[in-house]
């Protein structure tokens, strides 16, 4: 509960640093669903806060992932990884 709170309390700050640590930990997140639908839903959202997060270096990677959704949906689900 108190892990929840401050992730939201970095989530609302005004810190471009704070903000961007909240989206990447909120990608970390991502790749442990095991339903498609469920996945591709929490891919969705994270890419339209990564969007509007007014952080250029955030709002490109969103693009990248957003051209690959459909491969990264594919890998979370086999649990596959190029390393």
């Amino acid at each position: 509960a108190r892990q929840w709170r401050d992730f939201k309390s970095l989530r609302e700050s005004a810190l471009k640093t704070a903000r961007a640590w909240a989206i990447k930990e909120l990608a970390m997140s991502l790749w442990h669903y095991v339903s498609k639908a469920w996945a591709k839903k929490g891919w969705k959202r994270w890419l339209s806060w990564a969007v509007r997060s007014r952080l250029e270096p955030i709002k490109k990677v969103a693009r990248m992932i957003k051209k690959h959704l459909w491969g990264i949906l594919n890998a979370v689900l086999l649990k596959v990884t190029n390393g």
